[in-house]
């Protein structure tokens, strides 16, 4: 492959994701993705663990396996736990849910079926070991203060509740993601039919969800593979996004328990004792909770939450303090939107409130993402860094005097974000502030002939695509803004890389869902495949977009298919009234 990009991109690019920060901000573990090509003419995803000590040499490879993910220092920064597919169920396992279906010899489950498990490894070497067995595997975790112990969400059936733990209920894929059996491939056997008591027994990104539901658990770091693990949380419902309170006492977490949950995506914010025993709701008042963090005092939470009833705090989210017997406070407005992932699916970038009153947390605005400041006390925002793109991931070093490599030492923390641009679809970038440093950067906003990058402080940690973008050169991006019926309408054109004014080049309008979804200043594949295929890409972030704020976002309710086609059409009469797009 060399020249233009195509669909074959997919088998040249690499990923890096969860970035993970030792303790001292001196050694970054994240995980190295690519998709190889077997033997059959399948596409299968692969994932390392990968290591740098910012020694200024290449990160060293830390683990072998084939889909390894999730990184999390241990406390001491002296192990780190990941993610991995495991080696089956055990009888020690939380009863009730189903067995691993695809086994290797010996009747231990393996390959990229099995289900995902917690695994510990030493910083300094040796060989990885299995900690939790859950049957269905894991989706994420969180290691106490202290290191003793890891919370963790696993998918669990129905049947884990019930009163004969023993029991063994019936087969299926142990994929969590996986999609129901398909009706036999004999076209004459007919439909099958798979019997469901739920409203929502599909889920957006996870597909068919069944009777089952996420629940926290909690096991000893030290202990074997199959050691007893404590369920802290069951019900008909999801609960995601463990985080423990500074001492360890307690757990934060994200659920949804309104009589009405399964046919509205609102969410609460939970406290349970770590040993066990009834969760408390913090955030009565709120209808979408995305996010919590603990106050370093461990008696407040903060929450990126909505109060909207009709809306989801994916798609815009404000901070507020919750504390028992206290009402909600709000500290943030929505020139800002709290980046967030959805719990189920991915680590939520990390939100650090300090000793001192100051909430460090990445922020969307007009399609593109920041480092943000807020201090708890006033509200007042100030943003540290242009990140430059769509950040997906942020941690933050727990040291604030680390001298952390080749930067220049100071009192500042240490962050890594993962960030697509423009230019590249996944780079690391480490970002070092001091007290008082500010980057006013800029939004990337211009006319058609132009658009500033924005500035930071940060060195590229990462960059694993730098060669094949070097030979396969991406879309160019121009931004311009349109104003239409008292609303700034913001636009991205992307241009074949060989862009000649002089020609004229068919027109192509990428459309986002949502309806609330937004386009940033980011890689995506399908626009850069079209681009260099000749097209111009039109992305147009109508009314109803999100990182605007609530007014533009709410702008589409009640009106979709009204006031946001009509924008798309006056930016597509924009362009093609140009003399190089062909009409």
């Amino acid at each position: 492959m060399s020249g233009r990009l195509t669909a074959e991109m997919v088998y040249g690019l690499r990923g890096v994701a969860d970035p993970a920060l030792s303790p001292d901000g001196r050694a970054l573990a994240y995980a190295l993705s690519w998709v190889e090509r077997t033997a059959g003419g399948d596409a299968e995803t692969r994932s390392r663990l990968l290591l740098d000590d910012f020694s200024g040499g290449p990160a060293r490879e830390f683990t072998q396996g084939r889909q390894d993910s999730m990184p999390q220092f241990a406390p001491d920064g002296r192990r780190l736990a990941f993610l991995r597919p495991g080696s089956g169920a055990s009888a020690a396992s939380p009863a009730g849910a189903r067995p691993a279906s695809a086994t290797a010899p010996g009747g231990a489950a393996s390959g990229p079926e099995a289900p995902l498990q917690v695994w510990l490894m030493a910083v300094d070497g040796g060989e990885a070991r299995q900690l939790t067995r859950a049957p269905k595997g894991v989706i994420n975790f969180a290691w106490s203060p202290d290191g003793s112990r890891i919370a963790y969400c696993a998918d669990v059936e129905p049947e884990s509740v019930i009163a004969n733990p023993t029991a063994t209920p019936p087969a299926a894929d142990a994929n969590p993601t996986a999609t129901p059996p398909a009706a036999d491939a004999n076209p004459t056997a007919g439909p099958r039919g798979i019997p469901v008591s739920r409203v929502r027994y599909r889920h957006d990104a996870l597909g068919w969800r069944g009777e089952a539901h996420f629940h926290l658990f909690v096991i000893d770091a030290d202990g074997d593979a199959g050691g007893e693990a404590r369920q802290l949380t069951d019900g008909d419902w999801d609960d995601l996004a463990p985080v423990w309170s500074p001492d360890g006492s307690r757990i934060a977490f994200i659920s949804g328990r309104r009589d009405d949950r399964d046919l509205r995506a609102l969410t609460e914010a939970y406290v349970v004792p770590a040993e066990g025993g009834a969760a408390q709701m913090w955030s009565t008042g709120l209808h979408s909770v995305g996010a919590v963090a603990w106050s370093p005092d461990g008696r407040r939470l903060l929450a990126a939450g909505s109060p909207d009833p009709a809306g989801m705090a994916v798609w815009q989210s404000w901070l507020y303090v919750l504390q028992p017997g206290r009402p909600l406070r709000r500290i943030s407005d929505d020139s800002l939107r709290p980046a967030l992932a959805f719990p189920a699916t991915s680590r939520q970038p990390e939100i650090r409130w300090q000793a001192d009153g100051r909430i460090l947390l990445l922020g969307e605005r007009h399609g593109r993402s920041f480092l943000y400041e807020i201090r708890e006390d006033s509200g007042a925002a100030r943003q540290l860094w242009d990140c430059g793109g769509l950040a997906t991931a942020l941690t933050i070093s727990n040291s604030a005097d680390d001298t952390g490599g080749n930067d220049d030492s100071g009192n500042g923390l240490t962050t890594v974000v993962a960030v697509s641009t423009p230019e590249s679809p996944a780079q690391l970038r480490r970002f070092r502030f001091d007290a008082g440093a500010t980057d006013d950067g800029g939004d990337g906003g211009g006319d058609l002939d132009g658009g500033g990058a924005g500035a930071g402080r940060f060195a590229i940690v990462a960059d694993p695509n730098a060669e094949f973008m070097a030979k396969h050169p991406p879309a160019g991006l121009r931004k311009f803004v349109l104003r239409r019926d008292g609303c700034d309408i913001e636009c991205r054109l992307w241009l074949p890389s060989d862009f000649n004014p002089a020609r004229r080049y068919p027109l192509v309008l990428d459309i986002h869902g949502g309806p609330n979804g937004a386009f940033y200043d980011a890689f995506v594949p399908l626009q850069q495949a079209l681009a260099a295929a000749g097209y111009l890409v039109l992305a147009v972030n109508p009314r109803g977009s999100s990182t605007y704020g609530e007014g533009f976002m709410r702008a589409v309710l009640g009106d979709w298919g009204g006031e946001d086609y009509q924008d798309l059409r006056r930016a597509v009469e924009h362009i093609a009234a140009r003399p190089w797009v062909d009409g």
